[in-house]
């Protein structure tokens, strides 16, 4: 606009708008690589974990927890029921105990469980449940680890039958000396 008014020339005119977010991909970043050190610390460790949201209804796992019991992501249906079913039958009580007993109070339960796998092999693991609260101290969710201990267990049952072993190989020893003895 000319200063008495009159219009010179038209130009389009453009809106450009920038924000850096170099502090946001920063962010980014380091959240993927500690989501990628979190998963690898958790392959190393047989250690997978799982919520259980009351407001929305969902149950997750990690990838870990599914490698641990022997199940597929895309076809295991997570329900209570479901993974139920994958406790030992004699264990199946134990773990609806566990269930009560963070609700009855507990706050945090710890115990030991064997599962099936659908390959039929037995594993065990030792599960950590959480109960957490509302601000209204009300239940929402649960939370849960499960560290595979099937190698521990099986060191442990080796060392049992070694040492019964054992005692059977002293007692054995202990009689034939005594019956070479007496023998004399």
């Amino acid at each position: 606009v000319h200063r008495h008014g009159h219009v010179v020339s038209m130009c389009p005119a453009r809106l450009v708008v920038a924000t850096d977010v170099t502090a946001e991909e920063a962010a980014r970043a380091e959240l993927r690589e500690t989501n990628r050190k979190l998963q690898v610390a958790s392959e190393m460790a047989n250690l997978g974990h799982w919520t259980n949201d009351f407001r929305t209804g969902v149950i997750q796992w990690s990838d870990e927890l599914y490698r641990i019991f022997g199940l597929e992501k895309d076809t295991f249906p997570l329900t209570l029921d479901a993974i139920r079913k994958q406790f030992h039958p004699d264990h199946r009580k134990q773990f609806d105990n566990d269930i009560l007993r963070v609700f009855q109070g507990g706050k945090m339960v710890e115990s030991e469980h064997c599962i099936v796998t659908p390959a039929g092999e037995e594993k065990w693991i030792m599960e950590r449940i959480s109960l957490l609260v509302d601000e209204n101290n009300q239940p929402n969710r649960l939370e849960g680890i499960a560290l595979d201990i099937t190698p521990l267990k099986n060191s442990q049952r080796a060392i049992i039958q070694s040492n019964e072993r054992y005692e059977l190989v002293m007692q054995a020893a202990i009689e034939a000396i005594i019956d070479w003895d007496v023998v004399k």
